[in-house]
């Protein structure tokens, strides 16, 4: 059998027809509305200021020695940019898509390092902050873009200021904060297949040292597939809404406070399964290019809350950064027709409210950075975080042995707790000539209570079968270093060399499909990259010239391997494979 899976996006669906209203009370940002006069290409030139080194204050993208993409809100809207998939559109070595069967799970890829699958338990070689809040799982990442103060994509190994799980590098979401300044802006989208977007936010200052702003993202399309199976709904069909409330108070000279709170809900269908055209005849059916034969209609909802505490104190040498961060997730009603035929042959099942994924995660990170005899930027800092999480899948599987359809059920819950500490220093060789020194030191700790797929009798009836109960804890603890020099051959022309290591994590498959083989653990991925890049701002400001050569070499690599199983039909493993270049 043959399938392919299909997204009601633009690389399938037919470009809709858009008409877009914009109303703004007043002109709140420079970066949130273009300037009058000013065309896109001069809002794409702009300059961006970015966080990406955790510095003091924010540094211009072109004088950031590493190989990195920012846009500003003003650009983002200058790209018609609807969702993270986009930037990656517009980024080179970048792909930030939704993976495979659900929608709403990240399969983001930065220079060829990432990872392509719906279990929890998988870290991502591609890490997502959002305001600085690392998302522990790659569920419900894939969201909107909207009133956002910036986007920057980082690439290659970026474990000194970041840590696990950005092999691949990272992409940081920044919110738009509000300004003190009353405000209003709403923008409609109205397209086919019942596409209707409406955006909108509102600001003003409480008092001379309290400002809040309320954001709200509504989204919704219909079906873009049509189903042939009589009885069957049609397939595509989307619903997304999210909140932002922001609060932010300058406490006094020194002191600032913002808490930004985000509430969100996708209720969608899942991924559409077509037939390839050469298993179509075997099950009867002919199928047009928007067309599908599923007997039932794929079903994944996502909900979030999150909210973020930031403090910034203002220091004589520099500034104390404090981000504290809480989050809770609930995937369910997950129901899947992956087969893709008029048959039951392989369903994910909606079971209620004890089937799907459910995950919660709290993090603190402080940062300091300051400057030393006027000249050496150092940046140091303590990060926390822990996460727990549970999922469970149930199967109906047809089976000719037995003959007939039967219900397979795993289970998988994980704790995970980490620590890591770090320090990076610029420190001048010359008037031209900078040296970067960094270290990060990372331990962390795992502990998984999984039990199998495809047992031949369930657990419940026998708790002591191979493959029920089981449970292990396993701890980590790795060191990632940076060394770099940045050399300016002019004002506009930066050149730089860096040599750095990171990781990913190891831990435990909960989706193990043989129940005689072990979930785990995995041992962490490393990487060592080399990278020597050129950065350049010509023609007075009216062309940008990037160049950027790597070299990563990947030892004790991840991947999800598939094959035949003992047990079951079919035997999933995460194994490390070998090593990469």
């Amino acid at each position: 059998m043959s399938l392919s899976t299909r997204y009601p996006n633009r690389r399938y669906a037919p470009r809709s027809l858009l008409t877009s209203a914009l109303v703004a009370a007043s002109i709140y940002s420079p970066i949130m509305v273009a300037q009058p006069g000013k065309g896109v290409a001069a809002t794409m030139l702009e300059e961006v200021i970015v966080t990406a080194r955790k510095k003091a204050v924010g540094e211009a993208v072109q004088d950031v020695p590493i190989a990195i993409n920012a846009f500003s809100g003003d650009q983002i809207e200058a790209m018609f940019v609807d969702t993270v998939y986009d930037i990656g559109l517009r980024s080179p070595n970048v792909q930030l898509e939704a993976q495979g069967t659900v929608p709403s799970v990240a399969a983001f890829f930065i220079r060829g390092m990432g990872a392509q699958d719906s279990i929890p338990s998988t870290d991502s070689a591609v890490g997502t902050f959002v305001d600085g809040m690392y998302l522990g799982v790659p569920w419900g990442v894939v969201s909107e873009v909207f009133d956002l103060e910036s986007v920057e994509v980082l690439r290659g190994p970026q474990g000194t200021l970041f840590g696990r799980n950005v092999t691949g590098g990272a992409v940081l979401l920044n919110s738009k904060m509000p300004t003190g300044e009353l405000g209003f802006r709403a923008k409609a989208t109205v397209g086919s297949h019942e596409r209707r977007d409406l955006m909108l936010s509102v600001e003003n200052g409480l008092s001379d040292t309290v400002a809040a702003k309320l954001a709200l993202l509504y989204k919704s399309n219909g079906d873009y597939y049509d189903n042939i199976v009589p009885g069957a709904d049609d397939v595509g069909a989307a619903d997304n809404l999210v909140f932002r409330p922001i609060i932010s108070a300058e406490i006094n000279d020194s002191l600032s406070l913002s808490l930004i709170t985000e509430i969100g809900q996708q209720e969608r269908d899942a991924a559409a399964v077509q037939l390839l055209p050469a298993s179509q005849a075997v099950y009867g059916v002919q199928l047009g290019d928007f067309e599908l034969a599923n007997n039932f209609t794929p079903q994944v909802d996502v909900d979030w809350w999150h909210s973020i505490l930031k403090a910034s104190w203002e220091l004589e040498n520099g500034s104390l950064k404090s981000t504290t961060a809480y989050r809770e997730l609930d995937a369910s009603n997950v129901s899947l027709d992956i087969d893709g035929t008029p048959l039951t042959l392989f369903h994910a099942l909606d079971s209620g409210d004890a089937a799907g994924m459910e995950q919660e995660q709290f993090s603190q990170e402080l940062v300091y950075a300051f400057t030393v005899n006027d000249s050496i930027d150092i940046t140091t800092g303590l990060f926390y975080f822990k996460q727990s999480f549970t999922n469970r899948e149930d199967w109906l599987i047809f089976s000719a042995a037995i003959p007939g359809t039967f219900t397979d059920t795993s289970f998988g819950e994980v704790d995970h707790e980490t620590l890591g500490a770090f320090v990076q220093a610029d420190i001048p060789l010359g008037d031209r000539l900078t040296a970067t020194l960094g270290a990060r030191y990372t331990e962390e700790e795992k502990e998984a209570a999984i039990n199998a797929h495809f047992r031949t009798i369930p657990c419940l009836s026998v708790p002591t079968l191979p493959g029920c109960d089981f449970n292990d804890k396993e701890d980590w603890s790795n060191v990632s270093p940076k060394l770099g020099l940045q050399y300016e051959l002019s004002d506009t022309v930066l050149t730089y060399a860096s040599w750095t290591k990171g990781f990913r994590s190891g831990g435990f498959n909960i989706r193990t499909t043989d129940p005689t083989t072990t979930p785990g653990p995995y041992n962490e991925e490393s990487v060592e990259a080399i990278e020597l890049g050129l950065k350049s701002t010509l023609l007075d400001g009216k062309m940008i010239v990037n160049l950027a050569l790597f070299n990563n070499e990947f030892d004790d690599l991840q991947r999800t391997v598939t094959t035949a199983g003992t047990v079951a039909v079919i035997e999933q493993r995460v194994l490390n494979a070998a090593s990469a270049t």
